[in-house]
């Protein structure tokens, strides 16, 4: 139930956990185990069972130091829930981290899965991952329509977060890969590449960046640990060598992108003040927003465009909204801006009935539908990224805005470096932060955490516990000898690369 509602819902993974704790519970007490679980006939007439089981979990605990080392996690959060200012916060803060210390405790007491059924597990999540994949392809195209409207490629994923869902995404083709070796027979081996090949598709249709980093970085560190482990030298310079080529190929792409963005127009010196129907013109070049490397605030006619656009829309132009929510006027003048017109009855009757729509569903750019999803998505980091650098107010957009974030978090950090502010008071810090030195973003948007693990335990518990966690990450896996496990660096790699990033 765990594995299935990681992909396709969180319910089935409240369900699944209190499950395996109860479970766990009843194996442990007295009377309730069965006979198979500890055959030996003299422990059933010495009455010692009970003793026997408890004596064998701390084994396993004994054997598993790692265990504890994990389940100190959740017991740093107990500690900050001490100073914590907002005591509702901090246990709804530790309640959603119940599992970093239940699954560790069951799973580490309990003796290992037979290879076939955690086989099985992983191929049940494999498969809910492409189920919540193909579902959410499916809905970004409204060949499903769902409970509430896809504004956003991010709203199609309606069971797990986007981003979540294309970690798991990237883990899936990393077991996929895995089987693929294994296996000898045609028929899933190519199973498994159809499989790899769907999900990397999925991830560059649905522009998921960080998936997309993760998987060929990931990817690379992946297979030269394990080169490097088994001492085959000859593996790491050539997949050094095809990790070069990508990165260079790579590169070109992000170049061209960027070439493309920083083709500015210059605005000309002698601005026209009158339309060619008589009206005002207004201008505002000092704005500095662009779109396709024109500038947006001049050449605009209110007047012309109310009246016209009206007779073309059912949205009208002067308070309306777009369906991404934005008003439709900026996204008027943006994709306007974007082919080169001015923004007057001339321009706008230009304009065909299908980019009226385009604009009417909250698309800005005309040439997005000639980009590839990855173009689109570079496109939008630097459009995002040079207008932050001319002061425009991040607010509602990914990228500038987590740098926001992310600098509200290292200021929060500084402020309180040994003890942080306590469990789940990440967003009490924030908002202190923003009243303290001014806002960097609208306040429907403080709200937001630090989208980085790593920054989110240094603010709600300080440095100490910071240090603590990533000693945790390094210690089991050394512990328990994983560096050399496929299985688990491809986790390992997935899981460590996303803190960065949620």
């Amino acid at each position: 139930m765990m594995a299935i509602g990681l992909p396709l819902g969180k319910f089935l993974i409240g369900i699944g956990l209190f499950t395996v704790g109860i479970n766990w519970l009843l194996e442990t007490a007295p009377g309730l185990t069965p006979a198979i679980y500890f055959p030996n006939p003299r422990w059933r007439k010495t009455g010692s069972l009970w003793l026997e089981k408890m004596r064998t979990r701390w084994n396993y605990l004994r054997a598993r130091p790692s265990v504890l080392i994990l389940a100190g996690i959740l017991l740093l959060h107990l500690i900050g829930a001490s100073w914590a200012t907002d005591q509702h916060e901090a246990w709804k803060d530790i309640r959603i981290k119940l599992p970093l210390f239940v699954l560790p405790l069951v799973i580490g007491t309990t003796r290992p899965l037979e290879k076939k059924i955690f086989e099985i597990l992983l191929f049940v999540f494999t498969a809910a991952v492409i189920i919540s994949s193909i579902s959410t392809v499916l809905i970004a195209n409204e060949l499903i329509i769902p409970k509430k409207p896809v504004n956003d490629l991010r709203d199609a994923s309606v069971f797990v977060s986007l981003l979540r869902l294309a970690l798991m995404s990237v883990l899936s083709i990393f077991l996929f890969g895995r089987w693929l070796i294994r296996e000898k027979k045609w028929l899933p081996r190519t199973g498994c590449l159809v499989a790899m090949v769907w999900l990397t598709w999925f991830l560059l249709y649905m522009q998921s960046l960080t998936g997309i980093v993760i998987l060929f970085a990931g990817g690379f560190f992946l297979l030269v640990m394990l080169a490097a482990h088994h001492k085959r030298k000859k593996l790491v310079t050539v997949l050094s060598l095809f990790f070069l080529a990508f990165t260079i190929g790579a590169g070109v792409v992000i170049k061209n992108a960027y070439d493309e963005f920083y083709n500015f127009h210059p605005v000309s010196a002698t601005l026209e003040k009158k339309s060619p129907r008589g009206a005002l013109y207004l201008h505002a070049p000092e704005n500095g927003m662009v779109e396709n490397g024109h500038p947006v605030m001049v050449y605009i006619c209110w007047h012309e465009l109310d009246s016209v656009w009206n007779k073309r829309s059912a949205i009208p132009l002067n308070g309306g909204s777009d369906k991404k929510g934005n008003a439709v006027a900026a996204t008027l003048l943006r994709y306007m801006a974007s082919k080169g017109l001015r923004k007057d009855a001339d321009g706008l009757s230009q304009l065909a009935a299908g980019e009226i729509h385009a604009i009417e569903n909250g698309e800005t750019n005309a040439l997005n539908a000639q980009r590839t999803p990855i173009g689109r998505r570079l496109y939008q980091v630097f459009w995002e990224l040079y207008h932050f650098r001319q002061g425009q107010n991040p607010s509602g957009h990914s990228v500038s805005m987590r740098l926001v974030l992310a600098n509200t978090a290292i200021g929060c950090i500084k402020e309180k470096p040994l003890t942080g502010f306590g469990t789940g008071g990440q967003k009490a810090a924030f908002v202190r932060h923003y009243e303290k030195n001014g806002d960097s973003i609208d306040e429907k948007f403080q709200w937001l955490h630090a989208h980085n693990q790593f920054l989110a335990i240094g603010v709600t518990l300080g440095i100490p516990a910071l240090l603590y966690f990533l000693f945790s990450l390094w210690y089991p896996a050394k512990n328990m000898n994983r560096w050399g496990n496929y299985l688990y660096l491809a986790f390992f790699i997935t899981f460590f690369l996303s803190c960065f990033d949620d």
